[in-house]
């Protein structure tokens, strides 16, 4: 899995984060291009029997890929926490024509797939279905690649303290400090926020503990 990102000029959008952060995104899986779609043509060139002659291809999706990157930050621990959790990214798409890729991993390997799905506003349908499991670093790293270079990319534009920012540096402290680690990954798995159980939720600790303790004896029968 690789996200392949080619950032463009600033975009018109009214918010600064999405302005920054236009590019022709590629994401290959499986060694297939899960951004491979097609758009009709306008009416009247090629007319009744072209074929596909009134359908345009394309190899990327042309977005602001700042709404892809936050879906993978704020589950970033639901994702990894949970053992019968799928993510797919079109949830946090932000109003953009992207692919159905969805992320899942079972606690001993990580699944990316995506199927077809077609827009109609804008009209384009993504036509590439394709599948990969991976290992959990490999995982970690494709994700962890494209959502630093999105957060380099706001920095480079200006844009500071984006709740993808915030968000992604949290996640990262966390993941430098295995006991904060596993409590985030024991919380994600029963769907909650880590940084709000106490402020937020008011769910004691020892109760993710034992989600924790529950999901390590589910991992040892899986291996066994």
């Amino acid at each position: 899995m690789r996200f392949d990102v080619d950032w463009l000029a600033d975009g018109p959008n009214a918010a600064p984060e999405e302005r920054a952060t236009i590019a022709d995104l590629a994401i290959s899986i499986g060694g297939r291009n899960a951004c491979g779609n097609e758009q009709p043509r306008r009416r009247g060139k090629g007319g009744r029997g072209a074929g596909s002659r009134n359908v345009r291809s394309a190899t990327a999706a042309t977005v602001s890929v700042y709404p892809l990157a936050e879906e993978i930050a704020f589950n970033w621990w639901r994702l990894f926490g949970g053992r019968d959790t799928e993510l797919p990214l079109v949830d946090g798409r932000g109003g953009y024509a992207v692919p159905d890729v969805r992320l899942a991993y079972d606690g001993a390997q990580f699944e990316a797939r995506c199927v077809p799905i077609e827009y109609e506003n804008p009209q384009v349908r993504f036509t590439v279905p394709c599948g990969e499991r991976l290992t959990r670093a490999q995982a970690e790293a494709a994700l962890t690649d494209f959502v630093e270079r999105v957060v380099a990319q706001l920095a480079a534009g200006g844009v500071r303290e984006s709740g993808l920012q915030l968000r992604w540096a949290r996640v990262q402290a966390s993941r430098r400090n295995a006991e904060e680690s596993a409590f985030c990954e024991a919380a994600g798995a029963l769907g909650i926020d880590p940084y709000g159980v106490a402020a937020d939720l008011g769910v004691a600790e020892e109760v993710v503990e034992r989600q924790l303790q529950n999901r390590e004896r589910i991992e040892a029968a899986i291996r066994r």
